[in-house]
């Protein structure tokens, strides 16, 4: 056309772009007119400038990050360069949606423009900064907005990152690592902080429940009952003094068999599920078949056993010494997870003394001041 182009530019003060195209003629202009009347220049559609986001597969394993900008053509610029690089994107053209769309999707991240009708990015970043910590949801402010006062003010609203546009593709994918990152760091440092106390949880608890095996054993000791103790599994666990007379046998060898061992007939079908089973039941003791009243008792699980066998072998057993029995038992299970040890010893003493004593004689009290697991009976 016989134009020509000038440019200026000095450092620090900015560029100059100038050109000069000749005036057409009158006959230059018909000619135009008539070589391209039907080719006039339409300018694209704003979606058909770049590519779609639907022709990118996503990566349905990426992290999911949420773009906020009212441009739309920054968003689709982004939000192809960020599948491209294994992310799954969601975006938000203002401020109220970008709010409803982090409470429904919950992204890893998020990218924030600043400069945006009715809400701005400091207002946006200051609402989030209300329910979500830092490493919660990671927000990168980007923004043409580059003065040091205008970083400071975006830091200070509760932003992670600044970046400045426009901005190096590979900064931002590596600022979009490295935040995602730390984040997944400080969880897994308080997941494993969670589990440690966990663990020493569990085996506080275990050590309580061994203090207390070996307590109702002793109490299970110093009574005159027969009485048995069997764990899940059939196991028998323990059997006291008067067991071992009754079967002819030390306490140690009826220790190392199952109760189906001395058991000779099956136990009521509905016996899991009643607290408290009495009646005759058949046992081997010595070459023969013997017939037993027998008191079951469903033990808590605090206690580490699953039942306990109590025979009249001096004829019947007082009611109110079985329902003591129980009482302590109960009592006893309870405090397995309390690690006040002056308390367990408390009760332990009350107990002991309290299981020869009829039911009416305990405190009422103490007997109400007890906390328990699974409370059975109540005074």
């Amino acid at each position: 056309m016989g134009g020509r182009l000038y440019v200026s530019s000095q450092p620090m003060i900015g560029t100059t772009f100038s050109f000069t195209l000749n005036l057409a003629s009158e006959d230059d202009i018909a000619s135009s007119q008539l070589s391209h009347r039907n080719l006039h220049f339409q300018a694209p559609a704003a979606e058909a400038a770049f590519c779609e986001t639907e022709s990118i597969a996503e990566n349905p394993d990426g992290e999911l990050l949420l773009i906020v900008d009212d441009e739309p053509v920054n968003l689709q610029v982004l939000n192809n360069f960020l599948r491209l690089e294994g992310y799954r994107v969601i975006t938000a053209e203002n401020g109220a949606q970008a709010m409803k769309m982090v409470e429904s999707h919950q992204p890893a991240l998020m990218l924030l423009d600043i400069m945006m009708p009715e809400m701005s990015g400091y207002e946006v970043c200051e609402q989030l900064r209300k329910q979500y910590s830092m490493l919660e949801l990671p927000i990168i402010m980007l923004s043409a907005l580059g003065q040091v006062q205008d970083r400071i003010r975006g830091f200070e609203c509760g932003a992670n990152d600044y970046l400045t546009k426009p901005f190096n593709k590979e900064e931002l994918t590596a600022r979009i690592g490295a935040h995602l990152k730390a984040g997944q760091t400080e969880r897994q440092r308080h997941e494993n902080q969670r589990l440690e106390e966990e663990i020493q949880r569990r085996e506080q608890v275990e050590a309580g429940l061994i203090e207390t095996q070996g307590r109702l054993l002793g109490l299970l000791e110093s009574t005159n009952e027969a009485i048995i103790c069997v764990q899940s599994g059939g196991r028998i666990r323990y059997a006291n003094g008067a067991a071992g007379a009754l079967f002819g046998r030390a306490p140690e060898q009826i220790e190392r068999h199952q109760i189906e061992d001395i058991l000779a007939t099956h136990l009521p079908e509905d016996i899991s599920h009643s607290h408290h089973f009495h009646g005759s039941l058949m046992f081997r003791i010595g070459d023969g078949l013997t017939a037993l009243d027998t008191d079951v008792i469903n033990l808590p699980e605090e206690s580490g056993l699953l039942r306990m066998f109590i025979f009249d072998n001096h004829g019947p057993t007082d009611q109110h010494r079985i329902q003591v029995l129980e009482k302590a038992i109960e009592v006893l299970s309870g405090f397995a997870f309390n690690r006040d040890r002056n308390q367990l010893d408390t009760c332990a003493i009350w107990v002991m003394s309290s299981a020869t004593l009829p039911i009416s004689s305990i405190p009422m009290a103490k007997a109400k001041a007890i906390p328990c697991v699974n409370c059975l009976w109540t005074p």
